[in-house]
């Protein structure tokens, strides 16, 4: 028998679902999800042991803008993750916290700064801490990545993914990092993807993370912009790291149900390739592609063009990193949102000219998650 967890007075409804096919079922196949930040109140319907998983949320990804003196915006941190079995007693209320991610930091003349993801928990037995926030270090600091959070308690702990970072530089290039994924059952989450090296005159842009086993999948690096890692390999240049499909496309055109189960709730089954990077140089508006399940969120790269958003990172991944030079008045590049415990992406832009009401956005870490089973 599993520890016991800690009790709460406050009331809840309890709900319930049927066992699925095609998976492995734990106890009678009974589950509750939260995905969604805050704390609940989950009544216990048996004696007996409980399987608890728990996903910090991400953290938000730098901004940087020529208009506020920084060009480099790194990536968030994905949540850690923990998986454990425990006691409980039926009738008895348990205090569930899911954390909240991280804000993306937001550039302009001056600079918000981004915030780290919230810690996720069932009582006091099973934890896993959100990912760091991005930074925007000048030019001639170094630049230290945003660490992933870890899990606390349980039987299996997996730390999330560092954010992506960027290489210093004496031009005023602008380079925006892909965030961090999640923990999960497959194991630690992969890395952002790094924007690139220095050198060049081109903005550059890296894909977020995803999850893959011991062998976490980063972001690819963005020597001119990269897709994010999908759950079968790390990033590449400009396209996502393949899935279970090979690509996202693929993805896109397939029936939902293409792996012959049925998930049961966010990051059930995490099977998604990467979203590909987006080059308005290369044709196109520029925009990344969104991750698959696990997979992270494509980079976004554009010079003397309008507005563009990176990639989303699927459930656990990394939101695409996001850069443009030589943009227009009225232009903001956006970058990717983490998906659930995943890290937002780093956004920079350099002006042209005299160009005014340039906006650089990093991207929101993704929520946390608890699922308990029974």
């Amino acid at each position: 028998m599993g520890r016991s967890l800690s009790a709460a007075a406050t009331d809840s409804n309890n709900t319930s679902t049927p066992p699925l096919q095609g998976q492995s079922i734990y106890g009678t196949g009974q589950y509750r999800v939260w995905a969604v930040a805050g704390t609940y109140q989950w009544i216990s319907p048996i004696t007996g042991t409980v399987r608890g998983r728990v996903t910090g949320a991400g953290g938000g990804g730098a901004a940087a803008c020529e208009l506020a003196g920084t060009y480099r915006a790194g990536g968030g941190g994905g949540g850690g993750f923990a998986l454990g079995e425990f006691d409980v007693v039926a009738g008895t209320t348990y205090t569930i916290t899911v954390g909240k991610g991280g804000s993306g930091g937001v550039a302009q003349n001056s600079t918000t700064t981004p915030t780290a993801g919230g810690s996720s928990s069932i009582g006091s037995v099973l934890s896993a801490t959100g990912g760091a926030a991005g930074t925007s270090p000048n030019s001639s600091t170094t630049h230290t990545a945003a660490a992933g959070g870890n899990g606390v308690g349980g039987a299996l702990q997996y730390a999330g993914g560092a954010g992506g970072i960027c290489p210093g530089s004496a031009s005023p290039i602008p380079f925006g990092a892909g965030g961090g994924a999640a923990g999960s059952l497959l194991g630690p989450g992969g890395a952002g993807g790094a924007a690139g090296t220095p050198g060049g005159d081109y903005p550059k842009a890296g894909g977020g993370g995803a999850v893959g086993g011991m062998s976490p999948m980063t972001g690819g690096v963005g020597n001119e912009v990269s897709g994010g890692a999908g759950v079968f390999g790390a990033g590449r240049l400009p396209g996502g790291g393949p899935g279970l499909l090979a690509t996202a496309a693929a993805e896109a055109t397939a029936v939902a149900n293409h792996v012959g189960l049925v998930p049961r709730w966010p990051g059930d089954v995490l099977v998604g390739a990467g979203g590909s990077g987006g080059d308005n140089g290369l044709g196109g508006s520029g925009a990344g592609s969104d991750g698959g399940s696990g997979a992270g969120g494509g980079g976004s790269r554009i010079n003397s063009s309008t507005s563009a958003t990176a990639g989303t990172g699927g459930v656990f991944g990394g939101g695409g990193g996001a850069s443009g030079a030589n943009v227009a008045s009225s232009t903001t590049m956006t970058a990717g949102d983490g998906g659930n415990g995943g890290g937002g992406g780093g956004a920079a832009v350099e002006l042209s000219g005299v160009a005014t009401s340039v906006v650089a956005r990093g991207g929101a870490g993704g929520d946390g998650m608890v699922v308990i089973e029974w």
